[in-house]
């Protein structure tokens, strides 16, 4: 995958609290900004360098996702990968791969760009910090919208805290109202842990759960199109030695 717009790019940004010179092709980059306050944004804390997740249709294993985080000079870099196959009669029916790459200025999102190749069908989404905020490149054309902007890689537990997100699938500026629905006990594969399970309601319509130490380990959304459960599973996620009391079971 060549990820170009990220790595033939030299840019110099300043926004609220950020400063950032960097030559993305990864030989020299700077970064300056405010105290890092969220805990997503200080991801090595929460899962060292990656984390990573199964992805299950109505129960059935059918893929894998892993995210990847490494720090130089301040800035941020997070790689998304996901892969899935839906087989009938051992052929494959269905088959989607999603690639992005973010960087990161302290609390900022300074660029990020994603491919999707749903079943054959591709996709390319782009977004770059500027002085007037982030500027999104996707399917449907090019907006500007006011920063910060997260994308739906719930990694970040700041997406909790938006009214609106850019959707890494599809490329749109998605309204959403989050709920939180309290704690719960979930099963993840490495056994059952209590999580806050959190509701993404508007544009979206997903849910999330995410461990006392603030760790993203389970999403849920229901396809459209053949109403099919699919579930983001952490598979690399330790849970407590010492059972922990949780509150009602998730199914």
């Amino acid at each position: 995958m060549s990820l170009s717009f990220l790595f033939r790019t030299v840019i110099f940004l300043t926004l609220p609290g950020v400063a950032i010179a960097a030559s993305l092709d990864g030989s020299a980059m700077s970064c300056s900004s405010r105290p890092q306050t969220a805990a997503g944004l200080r991801p090595d804390l929460l899962y060292g360098n990656q984390v990573s997740y199964d992805i299950r249709r109505n129960g059935d294993l059918i893929g894998h996702q892993e995210t990847r985080f490494s720090t130089e000079n301040g800035i941020l870099r997070v790689v998304n990968e996901g892969r899935l196959k839906v087989k009938v009669l051992f052929v494959t029916a269905y088959s989607y791969s999603f690639d992005s790459v973010s960087l990161w200025c302290g609390e900022t999102m300074t660029s990020f760009e994603a491919h999707v190749n749903d079943n054959g069908k591709k996709k390319q989404i782009l977004a770059s910090a500027t002085s007037a905020g982030m500027r999104v490149n996707g399917p449907e054309g090019e907006v500007l919208v006011a920063a910060p902007l997260y994308p739906t890689e719930h990694w970040n537990p700041a997406t909790l805290k938006t009214s609106r997100i850019l959707n890494s699938q599809s490329g749109r500026i998605d309204a959403v109202q989050v709920t939180d629905l309290g704690e719960e006990l979930i099963a993840i594969n490495s056994g059952s842990l209590p999580a806050r399970h959190y509701s993404f309601r508007g544009d979206l319509d997903l849910d999330v759960w995410y461990d006392r130490a603030g760790r993203w380990v389970k999403l849920r959304f229901v396809t459209k199109k053949d109403k099919s459960v699919i579930d983001y599973i952490c598979d690399s996620c330790a849970v407590p030695e010492t059972p922990v009391a949780g509150g009602r079971t998730a199914g």
